[in-house]
């Protein structure tokens, strides 16, 4: 009724059009990306062209085999920070000694964190591991006008409590 549809010619006339078409948006690539090069980077920066951020890795809960007892699982912690560099040596006493009461640092940790507080620098670590309640505390300090210079960074930490 209508005959055979797989003609040599048709066959070669689509794989021409194939060809032309392919070969056309390679001409047109080939302009832009090589010709005018210049002319499209020429407004962009070189810190635009790309961003770098780190996400940290959100781990999930470990139950054992029953699904009732919790074997590992993430805990939001905070890390103390602070920036001395404009701290007076009568501000750095003061933070310290408020920090020493807020953390409730043994003799150890404490001589540690007054060490940290003696140096220079933009980013000192103070403490780690501190949990949310001693964050709030502090936090709650900060709205009050005290410890200027400190922050706060949450960090995950994993738990395994059996």
């Amino acid at each position: 009724m209508f005959g055979r549809t797989d003609s040599r010619g048709r066959l070669l006339l689509l794989l021409a059009a194939v060809v032309l078409l392919s070969g056309g948006m390679t001409a047109r690539l080939a302009y832009w990306q090589v010709q005018h090069h210049d002319q499209l980077t020429a407004g962009q920066p070189a810190g635009q062209a790309t961003t770098q951020r780190t996400v940290p890795a959100r781990r999930g809960t470990i139950y054992d085999r029953t699904g009732t007892i919790v074997l590992a699982q993430t805990v939001g912690r905070y890390r103390v920070v602070a920036d001395l560099h404009n701290l007076s040596d009568a501000a750095r006493k003061r933070d310290a000694d408020a920090l020493v009461d807020y953390l409730a640092l043994d003799p150890e940790p404490e001589a540690a964190l007054r060490k940290a507080m003696a140096g220079t620098g933009y980013y000192v670590i103070l403490a780690t591991n501190v949990d949310a309640q001693t964050a709030q505390d502090i936090l709650t300090a900060q709205k009050n006008d005290a410890l200027p210079e400190v922050t706060l960074e949450s960090t995950p930490v994993r738990v395994y409590p059996q």
